[in-house]
């Protein structure tokens, strides 16, 4: 009957969740339900009206995720969010636990590259950066002041020199006893004539992997740091082929690069990475996620935890391993999640 809800205003950067419920009564002759959401920006440039797609008869999710991105404005300091399509929720992203974690003393930095200027799309890597971070949020207990996070066009090369300089974005913050987490969803490559890999900023090509940044160097600059503890999630792979199985190095075939830089066995450190060797980090598509930040997320709220209320790194990598490994099969791909480290038993979640 041209009803109108107002959902009030959403703040730049910020997330709203709605729920609502309807009833079509059987006399509805049309097949299409005319419901949409309309979201308006100040100067009228960036707003969009987006049908949500209902059809009458048709069983259709009550829960639906409107995805945002970033959208850089001319200025190029400040972001606005646009609309770009409807998908259902995972389970990990709905309920997303508060836990008794103290992150205080925490610093996080974030980084998903789904959009490459020079490469192919990383699936769903965007997302996985999301919810990392809502989780570091609730389920970490970290505070907004002390997370990093860059999605696509704003995940530059110039982005990862500010993060990891010698008085960077994390070295200036870096005090007593504090702890650090680095997560990484995007396309990592190898140099084949090195045989090192490298993480691939949105704006790096990556037929010219070693103008990305080096993994070990990344792990030698987040160890100079000393601090409290190191933990690195990486959803990448280095065997040059991303999350389609497209190559991303003209004219190559999968190769195996192996990160065993000495650093990372180091107490304070440890290290997740989605696949091993010439395996790539696949998605899984049912989910929205990629494979490994799906069970990541998982495991972090509260299934991989044992008995007690703790959860340890090492009965993190556990679940994450098994069951990443185990669904792999499931998606006729070959996928084993690898952890370098020694303190297996350091605490990471307290719920």
């Amino acid at each position: 009957e041209g009803e109108v809800f107002n959902l009030g205003d959403i703040a730049s950067g910020d997330y709203k969740e709605l729920k609502f419920y309807f009833y079509t009564s059987k006399r509805y002759e049309a097949d299409d339900l005319p419901i949409s959401v309309k979201l308006t920006e100040s100067k009228g440039t960036f707003g969009k009206t987006i049908d949500l797609g209902l059809k009458a008869g048709e069983r259709t999710q009550n829960v639906v995720d409107v995805q945002i991105a970033r959208v850089e404005t001319a200025k190029g300091d400040k972001t606005i969010r646009q609309i770009e399509g409807i998908i259902t929720l995972a389970d990990v992203d709905e309920n997303i636990p508060k836990t008794k974690t103290n992150g205080k003393n925490t610093l996080v930095v974030i980084i998903g590259v789904e959009d490459y200027k020079y490469a192919p799309d990383v699936d769903y890597a965007g997302r996985d950066a999301q919810y990392f971070y809502e989780y570091s949020k609730s389920v970490l207990g970290v505070p907004e002041p002390n997370i990093y996070f860059r999605v696509d066009d704003g995940a530059t090369s110039g982005e990862f020199n500010k993060i990891f300089a010698e008085d960077g974005w994390i070295a200036r913050r870096l005090g007593l006893n504090t702890d650090v987490i680095f997560y990484y969803s995007g396309h990592g490559a190898p140099d084949p004539k090195s045989e090192k890999g490298y993480l691939i900023p949105h704006d790096i090509d990556p037929n010219y992997a070693n103008t990305g940044f080096s993994i070990d160097e990344i792990y030698e600059s987040l160890a100079a740091l000393k601090a409290n503890s190191v933990t690195v999630f990486i959803d990448a792979c280095f065997s040059g082929e991303s999350r389609s199985e497209e190559m991303l190095i003209a004219g190559a075939r999968p190769i195996s690069i192996e990160i065993t830089n000495p650093i990372v066995v180091a107490e304070n450190f440890a290290v997740f990475s989605a696949s091993t060797g010439k395996q790539y980090s696949s998605a899984y598509p049912d989910k929205f996620h990629g494979l490994f930040t799906y069970f990541l997320l998982k495991g972090l709220r509260g299934e991989a935890k044992g008995d007690d209320r703790n959860l340890t790194i090492g009965e993190l990598y556990d679940y994450v391993e098994k069951n990443v490994s185990r669904q792999a099969g499931y998606l006729d791909k070959e996928q084993n999640p690898t952890f370098i480290g020694s303190n297996d038993d350091r605490v990471i979640v307290r719920y």
